[in-house]
């Protein structure tokens, strides 16, 4: 059975929300030795590194809930989940370097 617009958007939001804070805590653990005053390059490669990873996830659970929603609601639940993924790579990019 083909999932609505609400259910679709809030399974995504359920399982971005942990693949969100799975990625950051690996990231935390990953960077957590680097020195941001002497290797900062270092550091921003990291970011951009963990940063891509996420995306593809994302973008791969996005294109999962497309196929299980409804056609009638496809393309607007393609443009919000467009919007969230975003939302959660700004979030990730703000949250790496407040550390």
């Amino acid at each position: 059975m083909k999932k609505n617009l609400g259910n679709a958007i809030f399974d995504f939001d359920r399982v971005a929300t942990q693949v969100y804070l799975d990625f950051f805590s690996q990231f935390s653990s990953a960077t957590n030795v680097i020195n941001r005053n002497k290797d900062e390059n270092v550091f921003k490669m990291q970011v951009a590194k963990f940063a891509g990873a996420l995306k593809y996830r994302l973008d791969q659970l996005g294109k999962k809930m497309v196929t299980d929603v409804d056609p009638k609601d496809k393309d607007r639940v393609e443009s919000i989940l467009l919007a969230k993924i975003q939302y959660y790579l700004q979030e990730f990019d703000i949250r790496c370097n407040a550390l």
